[in-house]
This record gives C-alpha cells, sequence and structure tokens, in this order.
C-alpha cells in the first residue's frame, strides 16, 4: 500500500534525485580545471565534504578550493558559486547565505573588490 508523503519529505526526496546531477557537473568541471589530478579533486571533494558535515567553515571550503584551483580567483568565484548553489533546499539556505557570505570576504581579500552576492544571483 502506497502512502503520501508529506509535501517536505516528497521535496527533499526529489531534490535528493536533482542533487547528483549538479554534483556531477560541478566535480567534472573541477576535474578539467585541475588537469584531472586526482589528489586536487580528493582535496576539493573533502573540503565540500567537511562543510556539507558541519565540520569546517565556509571560508576553510573556499580557501581549499582556491588553492586547489592554483590560486585563480575568477575560477574559484565560479566554483564556489555553483557549490552555493547545491544548497538550494529546505533548511539548506542557512548554508547557502554562509558560502556567499564567506565568498564576498573572499573576493574582498583578493581583490579589494567589495560586491555582494546575494542568493538571488545563485537561484
Amino acid at each position: 500500500m502506497w502512502t503520501k508523503l508529506p509535501q517536505s519529505k516528497l521535496e527533499f526526496l526529489e531534490q535528493r534525485l536533482y542533487f547528483p546531477s549538479q554534483h556531477a557537473e560541478i566535480l567534472s568541471r573541477v576535474s578539467m580545471l585541475v588537469g584531472d589530478s586526482s589528489v586536487k579533486l580528493l582535496s576539493f571533494r573533502s573540503a565540500f565534504r567537511q562543510f556539507q558535515n558541519h565540520e569546517s567553515r565556509a571560508k576553510d571550503m573556499i580557501d581549499t578550493v582556491y588553492n586547489v584551483l592554483d590560486r585563480d580567483t575568477d575560477a574559484t568565484m565560479g566554483v564556489v558559486r555553483e557549490v552555493a548553489g547545491l544548497f538550494h533546499g529546505e533548511g539548506e539556505k542557512e548554508k547557502q547565505a554562509s558560502v556567499l557570505e564567506a565568498l564576498n570576504g573572499f573576493r574582498v581579500e583578493v581583490s579589494g573588490c567589495l560586491c555582494v552576492w546575494t542568493i538571488a544571483d545563485v537561484n
């Protein structure tokens, strides 16, 4: 017998089905940017996983991405904005805001430019 899932659980399941393709696209892009270096790709994945599991801050993840991408500011900002887009589900907006806030700080730190990224820019 089928039971109707509450809307929030149904949305959660749909988001989990959508998430892997976005994640795979980001991993593919990062892999290309690091010349298929398995060590750098592993560092990226580890940084993302640690942030996702509340084991590190968004700033730490961004710093790792920046170093993995050989300190390429534009590539780092692009990848991190894509990562922020992964946190679009219910209960994940806070993580997304944290990534965008840290990205603003990163941008100021590396370029001296005060530009503000918002959730609306990612979605």
